[in-house]
Protein backbone atom coordinates (compact mmCIF):
# COMPACT_ATOMS: atom_id res chain seq x y z
CA UNK A 1 0.00 0.00 0.00
CA UNK A 2 1.10 3.59 -0.61
CA UNK A 3 2.41 5.68 1.72
CA UNK A 4 -0.29 9.09 2.49
CA UNK A 5 0.83 12.21 3.18
CA UNK A 6 1.72 13.56 6.46
CA UNK A 7 3.03 17.13 8.55
CA UNK A 8 5.67 16.05 11.14
CA UNK A 9 6.75 17.36 14.55
CA UNK A 10 9.59 17.12 16.00
CA UNK A 11 9.29 15.91 19.55
CA UNK A 12 11.61 16.89 22.69
CA UNK A 13 12.80 14.17 25.04
CA UNK A 14 15.56 11.81 26.54
CA UNK A 15 15.80 10.51 22.79
CA UNK A 16 18.40 11.37 20.14
CA UNK A 17 15.75 12.58 18.32
CA UNK A 18 11.69 12.00 18.25
CA UNK A 19 8.93 12.52 15.86
CA UNK A 20 5.39 12.47 16.08
CA UNK A 21 3.99 11.85 11.90
CA UNK A 22 1.03 14.20 11.56
CA UNK A 23 0.37 16.64 13.73
CA UNK A 24 -3.27 17.75 12.21
CA UNK A 25 -5.34 14.38 12.50
CA UNK A 26 -8.65 16.32 12.24
CA UNK A 27 -9.59 18.74 9.26
CA UNK A 28 -13.16 19.42 9.85
CA UNK A 29 -16.32 17.98 11.59
CA UNK A 30 -20.05 18.83 11.01
CA UNK A 31 -22.43 18.32 13.69
CA UNK A 32 -25.15 15.88 12.32
CA UNK A 33 -27.51 15.55 15.08
CA UNK A 34 -27.65 13.27 18.25
CA UNK A 35 -28.38 9.44 18.27
CA UNK A 36 -31.30 7.84 20.06
CA UNK A 37 -28.93 7.08 23.16
CA UNK A 38 -28.46 11.16 22.87
CA UNK A 39 -24.70 10.85 21.60
CA UNK A 40 -23.54 13.72 19.11
CA UNK A 41 -23.05 12.55 15.76
CA UNK A 42 -20.37 14.53 13.44
CA UNK A 43 -19.05 14.02 9.93
CA UNK A 44 -15.78 14.05 10.86
CA UNK A 45 -12.80 14.22 7.84
CA UNK A 46 -9.77 13.37 9.42
CA UNK A 47 -6.09 13.65 7.75
CA UNK A 48 -5.52 10.60 5.71
CA UNK A 49 -3.08 9.00 8.62
CA UNK A 50 -5.52 10.61 10.86
CA UNK A 51 -8.14 7.97 9.44
CA UNK A 52 -5.86 5.17 9.28
CA UNK A 53 -4.58 5.65 12.84
CA UNK A 54 -8.34 6.06 13.97
CA UNK A 55 -9.81 2.88 12.23
CA UNK A 56 -6.95 0.69 13.42
CA UNK A 57 -7.15 1.73 16.99
CA UNK A 58 -10.83 2.51 17.65
CA UNK A 59 -11.98 -0.02 15.03
CA UNK A 60 -9.24 -2.88 14.82
CA UNK A 61 -9.01 -2.54 11.64
CA UNK A 62 -5.87 -4.12 10.53
CA UNK A 63 -6.04 -3.69 7.29
CA UNK A 64 -4.88 -0.23 7.49
CA UNK A 65 -1.44 -1.41 9.16
CA UNK A 66 0.20 -1.57 5.68
CA UNK A 67 -0.39 2.22 4.74
CA UNK A 68 0.36 3.53 8.22
CA UNK A 69 3.87 1.28 8.16
CA UNK A 70 4.26 1.81 4.89
CA UNK A 71 3.76 5.98 5.79
CA UNK A 72 6.21 5.34 8.91
CA UNK A 73 8.82 3.92 6.97
CA UNK A 74 9.11 6.47 4.13
CA UNK A 75 9.33 9.11 6.63
CA UNK A 76 12.22 7.13 8.89
CA UNK A 77 13.89 6.38 5.50
CA UNK A 78 14.44 10.63 4.63
CA UNK A 79 15.03 11.06 8.27
CA UNK A 80 18.00 8.67 8.57
CA UNK A 81 18.26 7.63 11.96
CA UNK A 82 21.12 5.05 12.03
CA UNK A 83 19.30 2.19 14.15
CA UNK A 84 19.83 -1.20 13.77
CA UNK A 85 16.66 -2.67 15.60
CA UNK A 86 13.09 -1.75 16.56
CA UNK A 87 11.05 -2.10 20.23
CA UNK A 88 8.23 -0.53 20.95
CA UNK A 89 6.24 0.72 24.41
CA UNK A 90 4.79 -2.23 26.00
CA UNK A 91 1.03 -1.78 25.71
CA UNK A 92 -0.93 -0.84 28.97
CA UNK A 93 -3.19 -3.93 29.03
CA UNK A 94 -3.46 -7.51 27.47
CA UNK A 95 -5.88 -7.84 24.62
CA UNK A 96 -5.65 -9.86 21.48
CA UNK A 97 -5.03 -7.47 19.00
CA UNK A 98 -2.30 -4.59 20.24
CA UNK A 99 -1.84 -1.64 17.37
CA UNK A 100 1.61 -0.90 18.66
CA UNK A 101 2.87 -4.34 18.30
CA UNK A 102 1.60 -4.56 14.84
CA UNK A 103 3.04 -0.96 13.38
CA UNK A 104 6.21 -1.81 15.29
CA UNK A 105 6.14 -5.26 13.40
CA UNK A 106 5.05 -4.48 10.08
CA UNK A 107 7.97 -1.01 10.39
CA UNK A 108 11.04 -2.89 11.16
CA UNK A 109 9.91 -5.85 8.44
CA UNK A 110 9.54 -2.21 5.44
CA UNK A 111 13.01 -1.08 6.97
CA UNK A 112 14.85 -4.75 7.15
CA UNK A 113 15.33 -4.44 11.03
CA UNK A 114 14.48 -7.20 13.45
CA UNK A 115 11.73 -6.26 16.16
CA UNK A 116 12.88 -6.89 19.44
CA UNK A 117 9.98 -8.19 20.74
CA UNK A 118 11.20 -8.91 23.93
CA UNK A 119 13.30 -6.56 24.90
CA UNK A 120 10.90 -4.40 26.96
CA UNK A 121 8.89 -6.06 29.24
CA UNK A 122 5.80 -4.74 31.88
CA UNK A 123 6.07 -6.02 34.98
CA UNK A 124 4.15 -3.52 37.10
CA UNK A 125 0.41 -3.57 36.62
CA UNK A 126 -0.70 -0.04 36.18
CA UNK A 127 -4.13 1.79 35.97
CA UNK A 128 -4.68 2.29 32.72
CA UNK A 129 -3.01 5.79 31.94
CA UNK A 130 -5.76 7.88 29.96
CA UNK A 131 -7.16 7.82 32.82
CA UNK A 132 -4.23 10.20 34.55
CA UNK A 133 -3.57 13.75 33.41
CA UNK A 134 -1.17 14.65 35.36
CA UNK A 135 2.41 14.15 33.99
CA UNK A 136 4.46 13.83 37.36
CA UNK A 137 1.58 11.23 39.13
CA UNK A 138 1.67 9.05 35.05
CA UNK A 139 5.37 9.29 35.87
CA UNK A 140 4.94 7.74 39.67
CA UNK A 141 2.88 5.25 38.62
CA UNK A 142 5.65 3.48 35.91
CA UNK A 143 8.19 4.09 38.45
CA UNK A 144 9.72 0.57 37.80
CA UNK A 145 7.06 -0.82 35.54
CA UNK A 146 9.19 -1.29 32.74
CA UNK A 147 12.12 -4.30 32.74
CA UNK A 148 14.53 -4.10 29.80
CA UNK A 149 16.87 -7.26 28.64
CA UNK A 150 20.63 -5.73 28.83
CA UNK A 151 21.45 -8.49 26.55
CA UNK A 152 18.73 -7.72 24.14
CA UNK A 153 19.85 -3.99 23.51
CA UNK A 154 23.33 -3.52 24.64
CA UNK A 155 25.76 -1.88 22.00
CA UNK A 156 22.17 -1.08 19.75
CA UNK A 157 21.16 1.87 17.86
CA UNK A 158 17.00 1.48 18.25
CA UNK A 159 13.66 2.90 17.19
CA UNK A 160 11.35 3.05 19.84
CA UNK A 161 7.55 3.13 18.60
CA UNK A 162 4.78 4.12 20.45
CA UNK A 163 1.13 4.18 19.15
CA UNK A 164 -0.30 7.15 21.17
CA UNK A 165 2.13 9.61 22.86
CA UNK A 166 0.02 11.93 25.52
CA UNK A 167 1.96 13.34 28.30
CA UNK A 168 5.42 11.39 27.65
CA UNK A 169 5.42 9.73 31.83
CA UNK A 170 5.54 6.09 29.39
CA UNK A 171 7.78 7.19 26.30
CA UNK A 172 10.46 8.93 28.62
CA UNK A 173 10.86 6.06 30.85
CA UNK A 174 11.19 3.61 28.68
CA UNK A 175 13.63 5.29 26.52
CA UNK A 176 15.73 6.44 29.76
CA UNK A 177 15.41 2.14 30.76
CA UNK A 178 16.40 1.46 27.20
CA UNK A 179 20.17 3.79 27.79
CA UNK A 180 20.34 2.52 31.40
CA UNK A 181 20.62 -1.08 30.32
CA UNK A 182 23.09 -0.19 27.15
CA UNK A 183 21.40 0.83 24.09
CA UNK A 184 23.64 2.85 22.51
CA UNK A 185 21.09 5.55 20.96
CA UNK A 186 17.17 5.91 21.19
CA UNK A 187 15.08 7.08 18.47
CA UNK A 188 11.52 7.73 18.78
CA UNK A 189 8.16 8.01 16.64
CA UNK A 190 5.00 8.40 17.86
CA UNK A 191 1.62 11.11 17.89
CA UNK A 192 -0.51 12.92 19.98
CA UNK A 193 -3.41 16.10 21.23
CA UNK A 194 -4.97 17.55 23.98
CA UNK A 195 -8.30 20.10 24.44
CA UNK A 196 -7.75 22.90 26.44
CA UNK A 197 -10.61 25.16 27.04
CA UNK A 198 -12.15 27.48 29.67
CA UNK A 199 -14.89 30.58 30.61
CA UNK A 200 -15.35 33.75 28.68
CA UNK A 201 -14.72 35.68 31.18
CA UNK A 202 -11.53 34.29 31.84
CA UNK A 203 -9.00 36.74 30.42
CA UNK A 204 -5.98 35.77 32.17
CA UNK A 205 -4.58 32.51 32.78
CA UNK A 206 -3.44 31.73 36.63
CA UNK A 207 0.17 31.06 37.21
CA UNK A 208 -0.98 26.95 38.02
CA UNK A 209 -2.31 26.89 35.01
CA UNK A 210 0.43 28.14 33.01
CA UNK A 211 2.53 26.15 35.12
CA UNK A 212 0.17 23.01 33.21
CA UNK A 213 0.83 24.64 29.80
CA UNK A 214 4.76 24.76 30.17
CA UNK A 215 4.00 21.20 30.56
CA UNK A 216 2.17 20.50 28.05
CA UNK A 217 4.84 22.05 25.76
CA UNK A 218 7.82 20.82 26.91
CA UNK A 219 6.48 17.21 25.65
CA UNK A 220 5.33 18.96 22.48
CA UNK A 221 1.98 17.77 22.75
CA UNK A 222 -0.76 19.01 20.49
CA UNK A 223 -2.99 21.66 21.83
CA UNK A 224 -6.70 21.92 20.41
CA UNK A 225 -7.91 25.21 21.69
CA UNK A 226 -10.86 27.05 20.31
CA UNK A 227 -11.04 30.67 18.93
CA UNK A 228 -13.52 32.41 21.37
CA UNK A 229 -12.68 35.59 23.96
CA UNK A 230 -12.00 34.83 26.97
CA UNK A 231 -10.14 31.59 28.01
CA UNK A 232 -9.55 30.31 24.35
CA UNK A 233 -7.68 34.04 23.93
CA UNK A 234 -5.35 33.88 27.02
CA UNK A 235 -4.63 30.68 26.07
CA UNK A 236 -3.59 31.32 22.39
CA UNK A 237 -1.81 34.92 23.55
CA UNK A 238 0.06 32.68 25.77
CA UNK A 239 1.42 30.36 23.36
CA UNK A 240 1.90 32.48 20.42
CA UNK A 241 4.01 34.37 22.93
CA UNK A 242 5.81 31.36 23.42
CA UNK A 243 5.99 30.55 19.85
CA UNK A 244 4.85 27.22 20.00
CA UNK A 245 3.60 25.79 16.73
CA UNK A 246 2.26 22.31 17.62
CA UNK A 247 -1.68 24.28 17.75
CA UNK A 248 -4.55 23.79 15.83
CA UNK A 249 -7.52 26.21 16.27
CA UNK A 250 -11.21 24.96 16.15
CA UNK A 251 -13.51 27.54 14.78
CA UNK A 252 -16.97 27.79 13.10
CA UNK A 253 -17.39 27.60 9.14
CA UNK A 254 -15.96 30.97 7.28
CA UNK A 255 -16.07 32.57 11.19
CA UNK A 256 -12.57 32.39 12.54
CA UNK A 257 -12.60 34.63 15.74
CA UNK A 258 -9.14 33.75 17.16
CA UNK A 259 -5.99 32.93 15.82
CA UNK A 260 -3.27 34.85 16.99
CA UNK A 261 -0.54 32.36 16.64
CA UNK A 262 -1.76 31.92 13.01
CA UNK A 263 -1.93 28.55 13.59
CA UNK A 264 -3.69 25.50 11.15
CA UNK A 265 -7.34 25.90 11.79
CA UNK A 266 -10.14 23.21 11.63
CA UNK A 267 -13.79 24.48 10.31
CA UNK A 268 -16.48 23.03 12.27
CA UNK A 269 -19.98 23.09 9.94
CA UNK A 270 -23.40 23.37 12.35
CA UNK A 271 -26.88 22.92 10.51
CA UNK A 272 -28.68 25.85 8.87
CA UNK A 273 -30.62 28.01 11.67
CA UNK A 274 -28.51 27.17 14.46
CA UNK A 275 -27.92 29.73 16.61
CA UNK A 276 -26.70 30.87 19.98
CA UNK A 277 -25.01 28.40 22.82
CA UNK A 278 -25.94 25.36 20.35
CA UNK A 279 -23.85 26.82 17.41
CA UNK A 280 -20.80 27.24 19.02
CA UNK A 281 -21.22 23.73 21.26
CA UNK A 282 -21.06 22.50 17.59
CA UNK A 283 -17.46 23.27 17.54
CA UNK A 284 -16.46 22.22 21.08
CA UNK A 285 -18.17 18.89 20.53
CA UNK A 286 -15.79 18.38 17.74
CA UNK A 287 -12.97 19.08 20.20
CA UNK A 288 -14.13 16.77 22.49
CA UNK A 289 -14.24 13.86 19.90
CA UNK A 290 -11.26 14.97 18.68
CA UNK A 291 -9.05 15.29 21.67
CA UNK A 292 -7.79 12.11 24.39
CA UNK A 293 -7.68 14.21 27.36
CA UNK A 294 -8.86 18.20 28.43
CA UNK A 295 -7.62 21.20 30.62
CA UNK A 296 -10.46 23.09 31.19
CA UNK A 297 -10.74 26.48 32.82
CA UNK A 298 -14.35 27.10 35.01
CA UNK A 299 -15.02 30.52 36.80
CA UNK A 300 -17.64 28.79 38.68
CA UNK A 301 -20.70 29.55 36.06
CA UNK A 302 -20.40 28.88 32.40
CA UNK A 303 -22.57 26.42 31.27
CA UNK A 304 -19.95 25.94 28.02
CA UNK A 305 -17.13 24.84 30.10
CA UNK A 306 -19.28 22.50 32.10
CA UNK A 307 -21.02 21.02 28.56
CA UNK A 308 -17.11 20.33 27.56
CA UNK A 309 -16.46 18.38 30.89
CA UNK A 310 -19.55 16.34 30.12
CA UNK A 311 -18.89 15.38 26.50
CA UNK A 312 -15.45 14.34 27.50
CA UNK A 313 -15.57 12.28 30.26
CA UNK A 314 -18.46 10.71 29.20
CA UNK A 315 -17.05 9.11 26.22
CA UNK A 316 -14.25 7.97 28.82
CA UNK A 317 -11.51 10.71 28.03
CA UNK A 318 -9.94 12.28 31.50
CA UNK A 319 -10.68 15.64 32.27
CA UNK A 320 -8.86 18.20 34.17
CA UNK A 321 -10.75 21.21 35.55
CA UNK A 322 -9.63 24.21 37.16
CA UNK A 323 -11.78 25.58 39.30
CA UNK A 324 -10.87 29.60 39.64
CA UNK A 325 -13.21 30.69 42.43
CA UNK A 326 -11.05 28.08 44.36
CA UNK A 327 -7.77 27.36 42.66
CA UNK A 328 -8.06 24.25 42.59
CA UNK A 329 -7.24 21.55 40.10
CA UNK A 330 -9.72 18.78 39.92
CA UNK A 331 -9.92 15.38 37.73
CA UNK A 332 -13.18 14.37 36.51
CA UNK A 333 -13.71 10.70 35.69
CA UNK A 334 -17.31 10.04 37.32
CA UNK A 335 -20.53 11.73 38.03
CA UNK A 336 -19.11 11.99 41.73
CA UNK A 337 -16.68 13.93 40.35
CA UNK A 338 -18.79 16.22 38.22
CA UNK A 339 -20.68 17.22 41.52
CA UNK A 340 -17.69 18.22 43.19
CA UNK A 341 -16.78 20.40 40.54
CA UNK A 342 -20.11 21.58 40.45
CA UNK A 343 -19.94 22.43 44.25
CA UNK A 344 -16.87 24.74 44.23
CA UNK A 345 -19.24 27.03 41.80
CA UNK A 346 -21.82 29.96 42.20
CA UNK A 347 -24.85 27.95 43.05
CA UNK A 348 -27.23 30.24 41.50
CA UNK A 349 -25.11 29.59 38.27
CA UNK A 350 -24.68 26.00 39.16
CA UNK A 351 -28.46 25.29 39.57
CA UNK A 352 -29.05 26.69 35.96
CA UNK A 353 -26.75 24.65 34.78
CA UNK A 354 -28.11 21.87 35.68
CA UNK A 355 -31.05 22.69 34.52
CA UNK A 356 -29.90 23.50 31.15
CA UNK A 357 -28.27 20.85 30.38
CA UNK A 358 -30.45 18.54 31.99
CA UNK A 359 -27.30 17.03 33.99
CA UNK A 360 -29.94 15.17 36.28
CA UNK A 361 -31.44 13.11 32.92
CA UNK A 362 -30.23 9.36 33.16
CA UNK A 363 -28.38 9.72 30.24
CA UNK A 364 -25.90 11.46 32.20
CA UNK A 365 -25.76 9.40 34.96
CA UNK A 366 -23.13 7.41 33.17
CA UNK A 367 -20.83 9.88 32.99
CA UNK A 368 -17.49 8.29 32.80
Amino acid sequence: MASVKIDPLRLAGPWKEGYVLERQHTISSEFLGHDSYGHAQFDTKRSELGELVFRLKNRSDKTTVPGISDTAAEFVRGWGPQMDGVVFVPPSRPRPFQPVVEIATALADRLCRPVLVDAITKVKDTPELKDVFDYNERHTLLDGAFLVDQRAVKGRSLLLVDDLYRSGATATLVSKALIDAGASTVYFLAMTKVFIAGSRQISRLPPDVKRRIDTMVEKDFQILVGDANGADKAVQRYLADKEYANVLVHCMARHCRNNLGSWPTVEVSAPPGTRGFEFYSVKDRAMSDAAEYGLMLWDGKSKGTVNNVVNLSKHGKPVVVYVVPTKQFLTVKTLDDLRAVLAQGDSDSVERVVSELHLDDPQHRAVG
